[in-house]
């Protein structure tokens, strides 16, 4: 949550050595689901679905319900960052009903707001805006202010893709949301869709200005995916508005953040890099 990956992760592995030392087989899966999401923040997303499938197979002989339902959700932010968004829909649509099931309302939200993100990477807006609204109702009963943070940000980046006119009034109580209950990179999420905000309003230089921080908090808080898909963002703003040195620059960095995750913007990136040079 502090944006400290690496310490996190070398507790979750003492935690998973002592919990295979006490032979617990439950609560090793949760250990090997809690790296499974940390890899995915790192951008391994190799490593993040050795993870989820060893805990998958660990609760094949032990029943932990929630337990399950994280590690489904893994396997749909697996998928959702792979590229794959109908496995990732799948997914996150069963985890939903069984968190209904167990009327776990936390659990509801958030998989709410991952299919709301899966409806916005589809161009279906105002099926993620009744998404979000659904979670925010659950969020505000519950008092969770960080999901309502993650929330208010995807509800502006809707409106945002609707073209609506209070979308950047939204976008900026949003940064001002994430600055005072959010994570680092709820903070990083929010530069960037201002960024997004001023690259479609021809704002060139306050675009780059925002993607910029957002890349260095994302940096900063150990989020290596996100951070390339930041950079490969800027590289094809600047490219779009002429900016040709520039331009190549941003996209070499983010070919080079890119290519040791293999996530499916490395292909863009080598295109577009490509027809730079050409």
């Amino acid at each position: 949550a502090l944006g400290e990956v690496e310490p996190a992760i070398k507790a979750a592995q003492r935690a998973l050595e002592a919990r295979r030392a006490l032979r617990d087989a439950r609560a090793e899966a949760v250990s090997q689901t809690t790296i499974g999401f940390i890899e995915l923040d790192r951008g391994d997303l190799a490593a993040a679905r050795t993870r989820l499938e060893a805990a998958e197979a660990l609760r094949q002989n032990h029943s932990d319900p929630e337990g399950a339902l994280q590690t489904e959700l893994g396997f749909g932010k697996l998928a959702y960052h792979e590229g794959n968004l109908s496995e990732a829909h799948a997914r996150y649509a069963r985890a939903l009903e069984r968190a209904r099931e167990m009327n776990h309302r936390r659990l509801q939200s958030t998989l709410l707001n991952h299919l709301a993100e899966v409806e916005l990477a589809q161009a279906r807006p105002e099926r993620a805006r009744e998404l979000l609204l659904d979670a925010r109702g659950l969020s505000l009963e519950l008092g969770d202010r960080s999901a309502l943070t993650e929330l208010e940000q995807n509800l502006a980046l809707v409106a945002l893709a609707q073209n609506a006119v209070d979308a950047p009034q939204q976008l900026r109580a949003a940064l001002d949301q994430a600055r005072e209950h959010g994570t680092r990179e709820s903070i990083a999420r929010a530069h960037r869709g201002l960024a997004q905000l001023h690259a479609r309003s021809a704002q060139e230089s306050e675009a780059e200005v925002s993607f910029r921080e957002a890349i260095r908090i994302f940096e900063e808080s150990g989020n290596l995916r996100e951070a390339a898909r930041t950079r490969a963002e800027l590289g094809f703003h600047l490219m779009e508005h002429g900016a040709g040195a520039r331009a190549r620059a941003a996209l070499g960095e983010a070919y080079a953040a890119l290519k040791p995750l293999s996530l499916p913007e490395l292909s863009r990136v080598t295109d577009s890099l490509e027809q730079l040079s050409s």
